[in-house]
């Protein structure tokens, strides 16, 4: 299915059949790590209640899940199985497994008995259960018999068909859909992922859990980061996340990383290979210099004013300008480990 949009002739690369079927054990296995969960007693009431007391990434998953709905039923609808098979598949996979059931284990683990955390333990069991309900009924007619089994093994409910061949397919919902919501995990999704790209670039090991830092241009983001620090430092793999306010001084002994033109991220930088970290950086500088003047190369062109379009124009200037930036912002880098390394000598 997912190479109907190519025409009649397939070219069958059978690397990409190997990966749908890890895909198939992974949807078993997240699947049977999800329902461990939900316990021996749990059932579904049929429906979440709006008003419940959601956690942040709570409601980021139904929103993301609605919109998963709602690209699959268009794509069945106008027969672009290749786009229903990808909307299912990224949700599953990306979204799902590799950010919702990660956010999910906190929760469930921490070692306390309190009504708050009881109540949100709930709302959690009750999210999940509508995310692997539906992801089976969304994936059933893309992945029949896999589904059907794993449908069988959900927790009982009002709304749980006799099999899923004739369980309603789920549709798109909009109280669910928080496009702010989106972007601010767009946002979280970036930083922590550099995050783990710099442990990764400077040599530390994967198990280690160092302090990291943020400081980001916009306030109102900074607000929201604050709010979810924590998300973000289980998300990056990371120790105790600090969102510094503007124009804070880089922490001492730690090391500076661009994700953009607003925000630079820090890291602890005890045990770090400093003159390595260094070196690339000036790469990274080299690099961003020559960016810098192919676009400066193109808008001094004789001409350039009245042969190149306005809208290209105006982006080629924004792109020359987020590179100036980040130029800015790794040449403040190189000047700190600099420091650094004069203060260790």
């Amino acid at each position: 299915l997912a190479y109907t949009l190519q025409g009649k002739n397939v070219n069958l690369d059978i690397n990409r059949v190997v990966g749908y079927r890890h895909f198939c054990n992974k949807v078993w296995n997240a699947t049977r790590f999800g329902l461990t969960y939900f316990g021996e007693d749990f059932k579904f009431s049929g429906s979440l209640q709006l008003d419940a007391p959601f956690a942040w990434e709570d409601r980021w998953i139904l929103s993301k899940l609605s919109a998963c709905a709602g690209k699959t039923n268009q794509a069945m609808q106008q027969y672009e199985f290749a786009n229903a098979t990808t909307a299912t598949y990224s949700f599953f996979l990306y979204e799902l497994c590799d950010v919702y059931l990660e956010l999910l284990k906190p929760r469930f683990y921490v070692q306390d008995e309190s009504p708050e955390v009881l109540a949100d333990r709930q709302v959690a069991r009750e999210v999940l259960y509508i995310c692997l309900d539906w992801s089976m009924r969304l994936l059933h007619p893309l992945l029949p018999y896999l589904t059907e089994e794993l449908y069988q093994r959900l927790p009982p409910s009002p709304i749980k068909a006799e099999s899923i061949t004739i369980a309603q397919y789920p549709t798109h919902v909009i109280a669910w859909t928080n496009e702010a919501l989106e972007k601010e995990m767009e946002t979280v999704s970036d930083i922590a992922a550099k995050f783990r790209s710099q442990k990764t670039s400077i040599g530390l090991n994967p198990g280690a859990r160092p302090a990291g830092f943020v400081l980001h241009r916009d306030e109102d983001t900074r607000t929201a980061l604050g709010k979810v620090s924590t998300r973000l430092a289980r998300m990056a793999n990371m120790g105790d996340i600090t969102i510094l306010p503007e124009g804070a001084p880089a922490p001492k002994g730690s090391l500076q990383e661009v994700v953009n033109e607003s925000c630079v991220i820090f890291i602890e930088a005890s045990g770090v290979n400093l003159e390595d970290e260094l070196a690339k950086l000036k790469k990274k500088a080299t690099s961003a210099e020559k960016m810098v003047k192919s676009y400066e190369d193109k808008m001094n062109a004789p001409g350039y004013e009245e042969k190149v379009p306005l809208a290209v124009r105006e982006t080629n200037l924004q792109k020359k300008d987020a590179s100036a930036k980040e130029l800015e912002e790794f040449r403040r880098a190189i000047a700190q480990i600099s420091e650094a390394l004069k203060e260790r000598k």
